[in-house]
């Protein structure tokens, strides 16, 4: 799984860059009440960016009503709506279900009370305080823009793994070798964010000088969301691309057992008028902080996502959590899974898979002037717990 990959650029603008960012070589899934799925497996990831810099290019663009839904469904704690696929063909079918937590009785919390939880959590467990707020920061804008299952539903697993000695937030990423386009950077055990910050500004730095960039890191941790990293790139006039590979909790087609990673990827583009392309996305049908979405919300999830002991389909999120047997994008072979266990093993940056931004975007503008964030109430109890472990105030909920 540590084999490299290759990018090409289909038509490439009128300078064109290429510019990679990586990041872990030790990304680390851990589950607090499965000891089997404690990561201790060496894996690497990469970023990727393109400058298009005076390029003009058109993008045809699907239309909200065309594109699945599932991934925008799934990602609200106050979903209303399950899509499923149809058992004849390849439609969609999206229906209403009834919400065991109203929105009403959902916990809010305000954005700056999330952000001063986030940082005095990672100080309380051992981080340094710029690296503590950086990483504050990644997962507190995954939470605005609606990708709660790498907000504060990760905070848990950053303060376990450096009190357990796993990640040395003191630490700093080193360049072991480089070249004008090209560096391979030792991430020290440190945090992922600390980690993914330094290969892409330097991936960034390497593009701009030279065209094309590709840095590769091996011994860092989890990064967070990964679209978070590509805009980094974006934002500098770049295409950027960021991707990992993970914990073995996929199951390959025709495997009775978990083999891969969901090795999710990103990749975010400039457009005109302040737009942009973003793409984030695992190579599995969900990812696994999805399924603890749904524990937390006490909701199954939908057929399709996972397998249980027994290798059968199962709806029960609680089952498809210890058992880690997450089905590829695609789901089983009869709907085409193999595509996604193919997609899996190659981490190709150069996917056809379009989501719409818009949701996204428009969550955080609401979100912020809101200034509240909406909770399950299990993912508060949980982190109230884990406030009074390790010693610091719990989150004040409005």
């Amino acid at each position: 799984m540590n084999s490299g990959t290759t990018y090409v650029c289909p038509r490439p603008p009128e300078r064109a860059t290429v510019v990679t960012g990586a990041r872990s070589d030790a990304y680390r899934y851990k589950y607090p009440n499965n000891s089997n799925y404690l990561r201790t497996t060496r894996q690497t990831s990469r970023f990727h960016t393109n400058h298009v810099d005076g390029c003009k290019s058109s993008t045809s663009r699907f239309t909200q009503n065309f594109l699945p839904r599932t991934a925008e469904m799934w990602n609200d704690p106050c979903s209303k709506k399950r899509v499923s696929f149809r058992k004849a063909g390849n439609s969609f079918a999206v229906s209403p279900v009834l919400l065991i937590q109203s929105v009403a009785a959902m916990p809010e919390v305000r954005v700056d009370e999330v952000r001063r939880f986030m940082v005095d959590s990672l100080l309380a467990a051992g981080a340094p305080e710029p690296e503590a707020k950086a990483h504050a920061e990644l997962l507190l804008y995954a939470d605005t823009v609606g990708h709660f299952s790498h907000g504060l539903n990760r905070l848990e697993l950053y303060v376990n793994d450096i009190k357990g000695g796993m990640t040395h937030p003191e630490r700093k990423p080193i360049v072991l070798k480089e070249s004008p386009a090209t560096a391979w950077v030792d991430g020290m055990d440190t945090l992922g964010a600390t980690a993914a910050n330094f290969c892409m500004d330097l991936a960034i730095k390497k593009a701009k000088e030279c065209g094309v960039g590709w840095v590769a890191a091996k011994r860092t941790n989890h990064f967070g969301m990964a679209g978070y990293w590509a805009m980094k790139a974006e934002k500098e006039g770049l295409i950027g691309l960021a991707f990992t590979n993970s914990a073995p909790i996929m199951i390959p087609t025709r495997s009775k057992q978990s083999a891969c990673g969901t090795n999710p990827l990103a990749v975010a583009a400039p457009a005109l008028n302040g737009d942009s392309l973003v793409v984030d996305m695992a190579t599995t049908t969900a990812a696994m902080g999805k399924v603890e979405m749904q524990i937390h919300k006490n909701e199954p999830i939908p057929e399709g996502w996972a397998l249980g002991p027994d290798n059968k389909v199962t709806t029960d999120a609680k089952l498809a959590f210890d058992t880690g047997k997450l089905l590829p994008l695609g789901g089983l072979e009869k709907t085409s899974g193999y595509k996604g266990y193919c997609l899996n093993t190659m981490i190709d940056p150069s996917l056809p898979v379009l989501a719409p931004g818009d949701k996204e975007r428009n969550n955080r503008e609401a979100t912020l002037k809101r200034g509240t964030i909406t909770y399950p109430q299990g993912q508060i109890d949980c982190y109230y717990r884990m406030a009074k472990k390790i010693g610091i105030k719990p989150l004040t909920v409005m």
